[in-house]
């Protein structure tokens, strides 16, 4: 079970099966000042249900982390890779046992509702 570095963002989201999505996310300790991503790993993974394992994930969102001091990062949903649907997601942060504020915890920073659509003007590749 993750723990909390601060309550984590609440989002619902809404993306396009066939089009590439994007969005940015800022992760902030409890004053709201950004927290040092460095040598952090992190994980986005997209569920049907709640209660679904991990490996049973209907996919993932790619993360970049654009700037590392300032608590930056990029999430992507590449395009086909998620069917129109309703689903839930969550971002995970994985801190190094050296990290100054919180050495070797796990956190979710971001979670909340992934609706996916299809679009009118494009056909998916299935």
């Amino acid at each position: 079970m993750a723990d909390y570095v601060n309550a984590p963002v609440r989002s619902n989201l809404h993306a396009y099966a066939y089009s590439s999505n994007w969005w940015t996310l800022e992760v902030l300790d409890e004053d709201e000042d950004p927290i040092d991503l460095t040598g952090t790993m992190q994980t986005a993974l997209v569920k049907r249900d709640l209660r679904d394992a991990d490996d049973d994930a209907a996919g993932s969102l790619t993360i970049t982390v654009t700037d590392a001091e300032a608590g930056e990062l990029l999430l992507h949903l590449p395009q086909d890779t998620v069917a129109p649907g309703d689903y839930y997601y969550s971002v995970t942060i994985g801190f190094p046992a050296e990290h100054i504020l919180w050495p070797g915890a796990e956190a979710t920073v971001a979670e909340g509702g992934l609706r996916v659509t299809g679009e009118a003007t494009r056909e998916g590749t299935d």
